[in-house]
């Protein structure tokens, strides 16, 4: 089975907590694989020349050993704004999942932007998920400088933008999940009214492509995180932050929009 859940910043926290999954019917298993939406903060402090030396930050290194301790299967992350993109970009690639995927550790895999994947739901079938992390930081003012808590790569670069057009052309733009940190601009309208930040007036090239995405493409649910909430939107989307669960449990069928 596939489960998805949202931003985690740098901790294993309750949600992981057997019982409390267990009172929700949730009781992971070894081949069950779990996605994050983004905000990880896995190798947050980790350099690109570290890793190109082998090395890994101690404080990393115990979050990716907690993350594989608490969940029995694989785990996989597309990236936020809240991430070390330039040292997620340095890791070994592999194909898998019929995409590209960058590799952590064994059992612990970046979903890279633009791909599309076909991810195991455990009984021999497949999911197909169009993934694009990023997004623009609406708390940038208040992070450290460039290159310690803030990247410019936090939004998709063209070629990445490109990419994501590609695949969709190549599964004719239709998938089972969009799985993306962001999330497409009549959703975020409605999830920002009411943030400490106030309601978020922001245009980029990404939100354009997500605009686009949640217009022409058929999917049965889009899942995002991002706004640190919990949140059906509508019958097609679903806001993730603390919550672990089964992906499409909630899908209403084809949102062909």
């Amino acid at each position: 089975m596939i489960y998805v859940t949202g931003d985690i910043h740098g901790e294993v926290d309750g949600r992981f907590d057997g019982a409390r999954l267990a009172a929700r019917g949730i009781v992971p298993a070894e081949g069950d694989l779990l996605v994050i939406l983004g905000d990880t903060g896995i190798l947050w402090q980790t350099s690109p020349e570290e890793w190109g030396d082998g090395d890994m930050d101690a404080t990393d290194s115990w979050l990716v050993r907690d993350l594989l301790d608490a969940w029995p299967g694989e785990v996989a992350f597309i990236d936020g704004n809240h991430d070390n993109h330039p040292t997620l970009a340095a890791l070994r690639r592999e194909e898998r999942w019929g995409g590209e995927v960058g590799v952590v550790v064994d059992g612990l895999y970046h979903l890279r932007r633009g791909e599309v994947y076909d991810l195991p739901n455990g009984d021999g079938t497949t999911s197909r998920a169009w993934c694009m992390g990023g997004a623009w930081s609406i708390d940038k003012e208040v992070r450290v400088e460039e290159g310690l808590g803030w990247w410019p790569e936090e939004i998709p670069s063209e070629e990445e933008l490109d990419r994501g057009r590609e695949s969709l052309d190549a599964a004719g733009w239709e998938v089972d999940y969009v799985l993306t940190h962001e999330c497409p601009p009549d959703m975020q309208d409605a999830l920002t009214t009411d943030s400490p930040f106030g309601p978020v007036e922001h245009e980029d090239d990404l939100q354009d492509l997500l605009a686009d995405v949640d217009d022409h493409a058929t999917f049965d649910r889009w899942y995002c995180g991002h706004y640190h909430t919990n949140l059906d939107y509508g019958s097609c989307h679903t806001c993730l932050y603390d919550a672990i669960v089964p992906l499409g449990a909630d899908s209403r069928g084809n949102c062909d929009q």
